[in-house]
């Protein structure tokens, strides 16, 4: 457990927390923190996508919240899906409800590992990548930035950043899928 850093599997996420003191709820955010006490560590879970039915998806994770390069960090090193998924919901939800950009910055990640010497496009590396670019939404060319107050050229320019990583998303997955 000492390297898990979050996670968004139902199952581990009761197994951990069955372990963990529960030390405060949020009632506006069904947030739940947690003190780990074998390591004194402090874990958040929280809920993703919870405008969906069902309330959404739980993710937990150790305090303080991974900021946005820790999680592109992680989304670009780690060998784990469960982790890539987390790490890549937390992106949306952050870009979501804190304004917090990120695609600019990941998509430039991805194309730096892809371009990286000893990167090879084998089934991991593919189903990785293909899964980032997929959880993340970088395919999606829709301007995500508030267009009240702006002139048509700002949001024409918005709208030409979120395409251009779209395309550049989908030249991506193309050559993963060859």
């Amino acid at each position: 457990m000492n390297k898990l850093r979050l996670t968004s599997n139902p199952e581990l996420i009761e197994k951990l927390t069955a372990d963990f003191v529960k030390t405060e709820t949020d009632s506006n955010t069904w947030g739940t923190l947690y003190l780990c006490p074998k390591t004194n560590e402090k874990w958040q879970k929280i809920y993703v996508e919870t405008e969906y039915h069902g309330g959404g998806h739980p993710v937990l994770f150790k305090l303080p919240d991974p900021i946005k390069l820790e999680l592109i960090n992680l989304i670009i090193d780690s060998e784990n899906l469960d982790e890539i998924a987390t790490a890549s919901a937390l992106l949306v939800v952050n870009e979501k409800e804190l304004k917090e950009e990120f695609r600019e910055e990941l998509i430039i990640a991805i194309e730096n590992k892809i371009n990286q010497k000893d990167f090879q496009w084998n089934k991991l590396n593919s189903e990785k990548i293909k899964s980032i670019i997929s959880e993340t939404q970088l395919f999606d060319k829709t301007n995500r930035r508030p267009i009240l107050g702006k002139k048509n050229n700002e949001i024409e320019k918005d709208f030409e950043f979120y395409k251009d990583i779209s395309e550049r998303a989908k030249k991506i997955i193309t050559t993963a899928n060859n």
